[in-house]
């Protein structure tokens, strides 16, 4: 287990990413990283390698699957930096360094059920809400879909199936 400070404050790294911390943290300096960020980042990773430690996964085989079980576990105990995106630059760098496989990485790409994309329209038609309105509106009917109505239910429900928004335009005078 390796000690990193920053300011006299430190994160210990332990586990199957210990041997790279040192050359994360010398990259993310060379980017230009806040202090904050950078002890962010550093904590993300020694959190990361705890996980693959007690999950007994070697980190060359660390699968997407694997990323979203860990990024489920950071939501339930962390009150924040759990998303993909706050995880996005230690997994780069990591498949950058081939210490992580690249489709670990890689962001899959999410398609909205049919219901979603009727929103989003209603809600740019008809309500003609800004697009910064627009996107937090959808990203929460997203979130609700998704922990409440899996694909699968959107798929096979009846209840779901009949799930229709107004046609655009239908309301005007």
């Amino acid at each position: 287990m390796i000690r990193i400070e920053i300011d006299g404050r430190g994160v210990l790294v332990g586990g199957p990413l210990e041997a790279v911390a040192r050359r994360f943290e010398a990259e993310l300096v060379r980017r230009g990283f806040t202090r904050k960020s950078l002890m962010n980042q550093l904590r993300l990773l020694a959190h990361l390698s705890r996980w693959l430690q007690t999950q007994g996964v070697d980190a060359e085989s660390l699968s997407a699957r694997q990323v979203e079980e860990f990024l489920t576990e950071r939501r339930r105990t962390h009150t924040g930096l759990f998303s993909r995106r706050a995880l996005g630059p230690v997994l780069q760098w990591l498949a950058g360094e081939g210490a992580i496989p690249t489709a670990a990485a890689s962001v899959a790409v999410v398609v909205d059920p049919a219901e979603l994309v009727g929103f989003e329209e209603y809600l740019r038609v008809e309500r003609r809400l800004a697009d910064s309105t627009i996107a937090a509106n959808t990203a929460r009917a997203r979130r609700f879909l998704m922990g409440y109505a899996p694909v699968t239910a959107l798929t096979e429900s009846p209840q779901f199936c009949s799930l229709k928004f107004p046609t655009p335009g239908r309301f005007r005078s």
